[in-house]
């Protein structure tokens, strides 16, 4: 490797599938996978600091269109590319990139092709544990953590929209990447993420990769007055259940928009 086939690594906590794939450019992609389900990761092979996939490019754009980005927490590691290249495009702020898997970063530095940056910390640690204890806020958080191809129960409770909305500075935002949708058991879906931002954040937007209704990567973005892009959409008011870390069915509504 590489070349020939996919890489399999597996680590205390993770199992991992490496893969390169041909582009009709000519370019070659490499991606990360950590499920059978979807990538969760990826660079153009020589030009790592291009964002590969549709929801990075679309945080990116969300992030530069906000004032104040002099501190921005990244929850979810994966190859490292978004920490990678905020880093790079705003060498004066801090970027903590925020990964459970501290075998994660030398994977991505060894096949990814990425290089820390002096601006760029490395926290190996959950992202609700690190939510819980943020002492300083943030301008922006970005919030893109998925097990394969489901968001953690943990980031989806009241209990983590108020530690969250205490990690954020006055006037910041938090921008997701989730997968969900807006018709039938996907919006139910889409609606128990949303919620613990709306409540705790006075706007949302978002917009669908795949505007069908149906599940999709969905960037939206939270604040007191997020600036957004034209076709982004208002989420509205808060509606559904509001879950708890003591009750947390989400996992109902996350099959029951895989099974759509």
């Amino acid at each position: 490797w590489p070349g020939s086939g996919a890489l399999a690594i597996d680590t205390p906590s993770a199992h991992y599938t490496i893969e390169d794939a041909t582009l009709s450019s000519g370019h070659t992609v490499r991606t990360l996978a950590t499920g059978p389900v979807g990538k969760q990761s990826g660079i153009i092979v020589g030009s790592p600091s291009e964002l590969t996939f549709w929801y990075t490019r679309e945080i990116a754009s969300l992030i530069d269109m906000q004032p104040a980005k002099q501190r921005i927490a990244v929850l979810g590691g994966g190859a490292y590319t978004l920490p990678a290249y905020l880093a790079q495009k705003y060498p004066e702020s801090q970027i903590d990139a925020v990964e459970i898997d501290p075998k994660l970063l030398s994977i991505a530095q060894e096949y990814f092709e990425y290089g820390p940056a002096k601006n760029v910390g490395h926290v190996a640690m959950d992202a609700r544990t690190f939510i819980n204890g943020v002492k300083k806020p943030y301008d922006i958080v970005v919030v893109d953590v998925f097990g394969d191809d489901s968001i953690p129960e943990s980031l989806m409770t009241a209990e983590y929209g108020r530690a969250l909305k205490r990690a954020v500075t006055p006037g910041g935002v938090v921008i997701i990447n989730a997968i969900a949708g807006t018709k039938g058991t996907c919006l139910e879906l889409f609606q128990a993420v949303s919620r613990p931002y709306l409540d705790n954040f006075a706007t949302g937007y978002y917009l669908p990769r795949i505007n069908d209704g149906g599940r999709s990567n969905i960037a939206a973005v939270f604040g007191s007055r997020p600036n957004v892009p034209s076709n982004y959409t208002s989420i509205g008011p808060a509606v559904g259940p509001i879950y708890t870390d003591d009750y947390n069915p989400t996992m109902r509504v996350q099959f029951a928009c895989e099974r759509r």
